[in-house]
């Protein structure tokens, strides 16, 4: 258990800081980035913007920090309840930011090469080929999204039930990613299975409490892992760090 209690400490300091980056990275270059695919010829032409490819794996490496961040805290909790939920929460967030990756990968690379023959094609057929690739590699790109949306919301929801049953966090705050990772899930399967504006609807309005949840935990956990001899969020010392519990509220 003293082995532990430096280890636990590091790892929620790590975990919470690595979260709060990711998910600020993660928000500011999608705000960048824009909406989900449109149409072959728009998203072409979206593809030579500056920084395109720079845009899309700063996002990867910021999803990756998310995942890392979760997947960090996930397997700190005490509680054996909440051990086990952190562990199921572990093992879903990762290939979530997987999925993504990938999305991203092809929407920032292979893309931006369909960009470059589209303006070098010889004459309006080689355009017209360009363009239906476009709208194929979109289909694959919209794909990923919801598949996205769909795991990360379910590891979203364990992981904030593990906290909730663990005790180590408000509970407002577990709420809120109770709430958003159920809109994630609920918002990608609709949109993977019939792509309907509910789906997207849901989807949409997951983003303010996942952010929230995302933000809150991560700056909780960072506090909680400061040095010894700076004031952190526990008020009951050592007792309360055995217990696994913060008194937050």
């Amino acid at each position: 258990m003293d082995r532990m209690g430096p280890m636990r400490t590091m790892a929620q300091r790590l975990g919470g800081g690595v979260l709060v980056v990711g998910t600020l990275a993660w928000l500011l270059l999608g705000g960048l980035h824009g909406d989900l695919p449109g149409t072959g010829h728009h998203d072409l032409a979206e593809a030579t913007r500056p920084f395109w490819r720079a845009l899309h794996i700063l996002t990867i490496v910021a999803i990756a920090l998310v995942a890392a961040g979760l997947a960090l805290l996930g397997s700190m909790l005490v509680a054996p309840r909440a051990a086990v939920l952190g562990r199921l929460g572990m093992a879903l967030v990762v290939p979530a930011g997987a999925v993504l990756g990938v999305g991203f990968a092809i929407d920032g690379f292979v893309l931006a090469g369909l960009a470059d023959a589209y303006r070098a094609a010889p004459d309006a057929s080689a355009r017209q080929m360009a363009l239906l690739q476009a709208d194929m590699i979109l289909r694959v790109v919209r794909a990923t999204s919801f598949a996205f949306q769909t795991l990360f919301g379910l590891a979203v929801a364990v992981l904030a039930a593990a906290m909730l049953v663990s005790a180590e966090y408000p509970r407002w705050l577990c709420g809120l990613g109770l709430l958003g990772g159920m809109l994630w899930l609920v918002g990608g399967a609709l949109l993977f299975v019939a792509a309907s504006t509910i789906g997207e609807g849901l989807a949409i309005g997951a983003v303010a409490p996942g952010a929230i949840w995302l933000l809150g935990a991560g700056w909780l956990a960072w506090r909680r892992g400061a040095p010894a001899g700076r004031p952190t969020a526990s008020a009951g010392g050592a007792n309360d760090a055995r217990r696994g519990r913060l008194r937050f509220r």
